[in-house]
Formats: structure tokens, C-alpha cells, sequence
């Protein structure tokens, strides 16, 4: 899914009046209180800055070449450095509307074809001793973006200077910035690294991040994600959505490594990309910090599409280490947390971490740096220069055992208490290879889950283990019919897929993911003319026939993406006092005095009266006779 974003200005946020900057001079004026926008503990703020001139100076400053620019602060007259772009404009200090920890740019302009325009700020407490000029790198995680915009500098304070550059134009040009807006993001508030460290991850993040250590694990709770801003007037800004995770992109934030609170990035970050870019979420699916923790970053699971790499966001997953490493080191922490990524994700979805071949457009590494696939300096020169030792690494440590789901045909309802095939395909990721036929022989097992997450073992002898029709080396996929028992109790539950070395081992105690499947198990089978519908605070379905949905005395509502039917009281009262309606041979729909909807098995409904079946059009479906009552 791609995302057409005006960048020009900032979304989710009051914008302040702004004033046109006379020649050589950008004016402002400061936020009211109410143009600030307060999501739980993230505050963010705007300000905007019109009709820059762009021309080359007498005497320009120099910008900054990257966030590890760290020398002292340039004076007005100071000399490019040899290479540097002009600084074409240079701003007045200026107060920004309150105290922020990270800002970004996003600008409207025209530019000449093939140079490119860079921004660069400092930023100070007082507005007397400016911290060094840091370059605010281009954002570039989605295709079709109006406008330009930066990524993040976290820098903390309440004055900025900013100086706008124009790179590789032609001697003499000048020309215009229309609009520059500025966003601060304040997102000191909230749980910080250690405490976040302390917060659970859930039990999918858990699995999935196995080789890490759990302590080191923090996911979106942790960090102090605002679900909230994932939501605008009730709906989701950018439904998940899905695809085989085919490469691993390894960032960076483009900003200093070494932040006394990493979680306070994460949250700026999250609310910049979610609310400011309008992407709905954190375009990152994990992000490391220089100790080594790793945060949960985009909602939805193992292989949702993240935000990260324009055309290469489908079929990757993308792993950011927050820092700039173009000429500066990562940790020794952060480092080993990406070698552990890099093993389970590879692992996970049976990736070559040496390998290579055609993704989108070219020929890309399976486990790549952002720059790659995208013209960008990400992720940094010493980063990507550090991939082919990751690579290798992680197929040195590819473990014994290995799993790799790759499809599963699974029916969202199943008839209880039957044997049934269903077909998945599965690679092989570990290096022990899977032999059919030999002593202790790896096959396809599975398990139930009830919705809570607990095994079911209600039932006895449900388990069945299925062989392989041919054996599988390390990367190679293998096609199964599995043979499956569904549950006698009818009911939602999870079928969760799992290899197993009979007597020896299954695979989840060694690092693997699991393939679960929510599974409705009801003597019912829809119909081309019938539908599903589930039963609020039930784990029963029924079958809701075309005639019935059609009937004028009922209405259809939506109650979190089931149709359910709702009968209105006065066809109720009309009926006999037994009060129960038949939707299909098998299940009953039963309507008490207290409006609560209860569900009932053939079983224990002997006879109901037929009059009710013809009011509703549905003699055929019921039992013969009449006049007998219902057994609750």
C-alpha cells in the first residue's frame, strides 16, 4: 500500500500563522498554547516559515556534513568547508514554541533539476551557547511524496538556527523556499530505557525475538506507544498489511547514538512517522539502542509491511539502530543485537543470510543496508561496511533446528470432532536435515489452543503427526498434507502448527515460531447463500441463511468486522413464549426476557413450535411436529 503524502505540511497538528520572510530575514511568530498537540505524553508543536531566499552568500556557512559534524559552532562568516554545499540561507536564532528533545523539517520550494536541497539546525536551552550544525537527513520510507521532508535530529532545547543549502546548482541561480515548516517533538515523558526493558514483551514479539534475551526485549507497552494515534475518528489511518518477508534492510535513525533516554527516541519517533508523516504507525518494524535493547516498532505482527525503504518496504522486514554511523562506530551491544536479529529473522523465515537474488527491480542481498536499494547515505558508511561480516556470522550460527512457514490452507470453520487434511508448506531453516523414514523422524505436528492462548486438553488423542513426502535440506520447502482431529466441543480455538523430532524435541523450545490459526470448530458449513456470524461474548457461530438476512424485521449490524444479526424487540414479543428461531439444522438461536443472546445444540432442543418456523420463512429447517417445548 502506498501512501500519496502532501509533506509539505505536517499532519495531525495546528499549524501557526506564519509571516513572509523579508530578504535575508526569516521571521516568526510563537505558538498559542492551543496549536500544541498533546497525544498521552508526547507533545509535538509547529511553526512556519514563509518565502525564504535562496541565493549563494558572500560569505556562507558551512552545513553540517552528517550528524558526526561535532565541531564548534559556525560564526556568520565562517568558510565552507572544501566540498560543502553553500549555506544559501541562514535563519535568525529562533524560539520554538516550547521545550523539544527531537525537530524535523518539511519543505515547498522548486529546486533546479539535479541538485538537491539540505537543511541543517542547532539547537540550544537559552539561545546563547548553540551545541554543533547537524544535517536533518531526507525522509524517503514511501513513494509519492509532494514536497520534501527530513527525518528527525534529536537534539534537545528551546531556541533552533537552522541553514537551508542548495547542492549542485548552477553558478548564478537563485531562487525561493515557499514554505518551510518545522515540527518539535517533546517526548521526555514516559517510561524510560530501563523501565521499558522491564516491561513484558507479548507473547508473539517473545517468540518471534527468542535469541534475545528477554530482559532486552521491550515491546510498544514498554516504550510507551499511544496506541491512539494509529486511530483517526475511530478507524485505522493504515490498516496492516501483509507479505512473505523475502529481505532483511538494516537503518539507521541518522541521529546520536548515545541518548541518555533511547526510549524517549523511539516515542518521537513514533509520533512523527505515525502522526506528522501521516504512516499510521512506526515505519521501522524493530529499533536497537546502543546497549543492545530492541523495541517492537510497527503494530501487527511478524511480517507486516513496514515504512522504511519506498518501493522496497513489501516483502522486508527493516531493523533501525538508533544512532548515525557514517563515520562513527556502532556499539559492541548493538552490534551482537543485530547478529541476533539477523539469526532469528533468518531462521524465522528461512532467509540465506549470504545470499542474494532478484527483489523488485535488481539483484539485492538478502540481509542489505537501506542504500542498497535506495539512494541514501543509510546506514551509514561504517554500518554497511560491517553487513558481510553480520551475514556471515548468521549462517555460522544457523541452529540444529529450523522452521520456516511458508503458506498454510486452513478453512476459518471446521466441523467438529472430524479427521481432516490441510495442506502447509514449510522450509527447512536449521541445519539438521529432515529425513523421512529415519529413526526419530522430524514431522508436522499441531497442537489446540483455546483463545487464551492455553493448550486445550479437554480431549484426548486429538494430536496426529504427520511425515514428510520427501526429505529437506537446510532451505529447502517441503509441501505436506498434514492430517488433522478437530475438538468435539464446538467453539473458537487456535491451531497451532509445530515441527517435532518424535522423542527428541519440538521446535518452539529451540527458538522457532509456531504457524497459528484461529479456527472456528461448528457443525456448520457456509453456503453460497449464507453467511457467518458470530455471537458477541461467545466463542459459537451460526450460519445466518439469505432469506433471514433479508426478512424486514430484522437489521444487520457490524460488531468488529462480523455481521450480526439483531432482532428488534417487537418481533419478539410476537413470537410464542418459547422464543427460540432456527438458523440452520444444527445450532438455535434462543432469545431470553433480559435480551441476552444464548446459543443451543439439536441436542437439547427436542421440538419447537412450527408456527415460529413459518413466521421466519424457515419451516424447512427445523424439526418436524409442533407443540413440544424448549429443554434448556
Amino acid at each position: 500500500m502506498i501512501f500519496h503524502l502532501p509533506t509539505s505540511l505536517f499532519r495531525g497538528f495546528a499549524i501557526a500563522v506564519a509571516v513572509g520572510a523579508a530578504v535575508g530575514t526569516a521571521l516568526f511568530v510563537e505558538l498559542p498554547a492551543s496549536a500544541s498537540v498533546t497525544h498521552g505524553e508526547t507533545r509535538a508543536y509547529t511553526q512556519q516559515h514563509l518565502a525564504l531566499p535562496l541565493a549563494p552568500a558572500e560569505h556562507p556557512n558551512r552545513l553540517a556534513s552528517s550528524v558526526a559534524d561535532v565541531g564548534p559552532a559556525c560564526d556568520a562568516g565562517a568558510t565552507p568547508a572544501q566540498g560543502a554545499a553553500a549555506a544559501a540561507y541562514v535563519s535568525p536564532v529562533t524560539a520554538a514554541p516550547g521545550w523539544f528533545n527531537a525537530l524535523g523539517f518539511a519543505w515547498d520550494g522548486a529546486v533546479p533539476a539535479g541538485a538537491r536541497l539540505l537543511i541543517s539546525v542547532r539547537t540550544n536551552p537559552d539561545g546563547t551557547a548553540f551545541g554543533p550544525w547537524v544535517r536533518a537527513e531526507e525522509l524517503d520510507a514511501l513513494q509519492g511524496s509532494e514536497g520534501r521532508t527530513t527525518d528527525l535530529v534529536f537534539s534537545s532545547g528551546r531556541f533552533y538556527q537552522y541553514q537551508v543549502a542548495v547542492e549542485d546548482a548552477p553558478d548564478g541561480w537563485s531562487g525561493q523556499l515557499d514554505r518551510l515548516t518545522a515540527l518539535f517533538i517533546d517526548s521526555r515523558d514516559g517510561p524510560n530505557a530501563d523501565q521499558a526493558a522491564q516491561q513484558p514483551a507479548g507473547t508473539l514479539a517473545t517468540r518471534l525475538m527468542s535469541i534475545i534475551s528477554k530482559p532486552n526485549l521491550v515491546g510498544r507497552k514498554g516504550w510507551g506507544a499511544n496506541e491512539n494515534l494509529r486511530y483517526s475518528k475511530g478507524d485505522i489511518v493504515w490498516p496492516p498489511s501483509y507479505d512473505p518477508v523475502r529481505k532483511i534492510i538494516v537503518h539507521h535513525t541518522a541521529t546520536t547514538s548515545d541518548h541518555q533516554d533511547p526510549a524517549a527516541v523511539v516515542r518521537a519517533i513514533y509520533q512523527y512517522h505515525t502522526v506528522s508523516q501521516g504512516w499510521g504507525d512506526i515505519g521501522y518494524n524493530y529499533l536497537i539502542d546502543s546497549q543492545g535493547r530492541v523495541y517492537e516498532g510497527r503494530f501487527g505482527g511478524r511480517n507486516v509491511i513496514g515504512a522504511h525503504a519506498l518501493k522496497y518496504n513489501k516483502g522486508s522486514i527493516g531493523i533501525a539502530l538508533i544512532g548515525s554511523f557514517q563515520d562513527s562506530e556502532a556499539s559492541s551491544q548493538a552490534v551482537a543485537a543485530l547478529d541476533a536479529f539477523v539469526i532469528s529473522k533468518s531462521v524465522e523465515f528461512g532467509i540465506d543470510p549470504r545470499g542474494k537474488g532478484f527483489f523488485i527491480d535488481k539483484d539485492l542481498p538478502n540481509v542489505m543496508g537501506h542504500r542498497d536499494g535506495v539512494n541514501t547515505s543509510c546506514p551509514g558508511a561504517r554500518v554497511q561496511g560491517m553487513l558481510p561480516a553480520v551475514r556471515t556470522r548468521a549462517f555460522d550460527a544457523t541452529p540444529e533446528y529450523g522452521t520456516a512457514w511458508k503458506d498454510a490452507k486452513v478453512p476459518k470453520v471446521l466441523n467438529p470432532g472430524i479427521v481432516t487434511i490441510i495442506d502447509v508448506v514449510v522450509a527447512n531453516s536449521g541445519s539438521r536435515e529432515w529425513v523421512p523414514g529415519a529413526k526419530d523422524p522430524v514431522r508436522v505436528g499441531y497442537r489446540w489452543l483455546k483463545p487464551d492462548g492455553t493448550e486445550y486438553l479437554d480431549e484426548p488423542n486429538l494430536e496426529i503427526h504427520t511425515d514428510l513426502p520427501k526429505a529437506a535440506a537446510y532451505g529447502q520447502s517441503v509441501a505436506v498434507k498434514t492430517t488433522v482431529r478437530t475438538p468435539e466441543a464446538i467453539g473458537r480455538y487456535v491451531l497451532r502448527f509445530d515441527m517435532l523430532q518424535e522423542r527428541v524435541t519440538w521446535f518452539e523450545p529451540q527458538g522457532n515460531v509456531t504457524l497459528d490459526i484461529p479456527v472456528i470448530v461448528s457443525p456448520l458449513n457456509t453456503l453460497p447463500n449464507e453467511r457467518l456470524v458470530e455471537l458477541p461474548n461467545s466463542q459459537l457461530v451460526l450460519v445466518l441463511p439469505e432469506r433471514l438476512r433479508t426478512l424486514p424485521l430484522s437489521r444487520l449490524t457490524l460488531l468488529e468486522n462480523a455481521e450480526l444479526l439483531t432482532l428488534v424487540p417487537e418481533v419478539i414479543k410476537d413470537l410464542t413464549n418459547e422464543r427460540v428461531l432456527s438458523f440452520s439444522n444444527d445450532i438455535l438461536l434462543r432469545y431470553l426476557p433480559d435480551e441476552r443472546l444464548r446459543t443451543f445444540s439439536m441436542e437439547r432442543i427436542r421440538t419447537f413450535p412450527r408456527e415460529v418456523q413459518e413466521r421466519l420463512g424457515l419451516a424447512d429447517a427445523g424439526a418436524e411436529g409442533g407443540g413440544g417445548g424448549v429443554a434448556p
